[in-house]
């Protein structure tokens, strides 16, 4: 019953917080909108400059979404929320398919992505998908597993995908 107390503290700032919950919610959209934006721009700039890695950092990325997706399906592990008497921050009524959590996951791959073009770019995506790991746990979400699996995924993806793969 370690992840009611977990949750607790992670949660508890925006729970204290006016409006915390919506905050977080902000914060999480954000985020999320941030890293895609960037990405698809990064990739068509990359396009456009000519250069043919924009393939691969479309193709990767795409995989690991397919894969993730594929996971979640088949485990169908049920939600924080499902399991535990805890009320989510991040409200979004899905049940079940928390595991791996595909926002961490397509996080972290856009942040091997863009590393493999460019390291600055993807050490700054990857504070970015740090950020989103922290806002799927704190909002309620996802268990800690779920989003270590994401990242354990993505990892192997973009391993495999950028510096293994010729």
């Amino acid at each position: 019953m370690y992840y009611p107390r977990l949750y607790g503290i992670l949660s508890g700032p925006w729970r204290r917080m006016r409006n915390g919950a919506t905050w977080l919610t902000r914060l999480d959209r954000v985020l999320v909108a941030l890293i895609a934006i960037v990405y698809y721009m990064t990739v068509m700039w990359v396009a456009a400059m000519g250069d043919e890695r924009w393939l691969r950092a479309l193709i990767v990325p795409a995989a690991t979404l397919v894969i993730v997706s594929f996971l979640r399906w088949i485990i169908n592990a049920p939600r924080p929320y499902e399991t535990f008497n805890v009320d989510p921050l991040l409200p979004d009524g899905t049940l079940g398919k928390s595991l791996p959590s595909r926002h961490v996951a397509c996080a972290v791959v856009i942040a091997f992505a863009l590393g493999w073009i460019k390291l600055s770019w993807g050490i700054e995506m990857g504070a970015a998908a740090l950020l989103v790991c922290y806002t799927r746990l704190a909002g309620g979400m996802h268990f800690p597993r779920d989003v270590i699996a994401g990242i354990a995924l993505a990892c192997v993806c973009g391993l495999i995908g950028f510096y293994v793969i010729p």
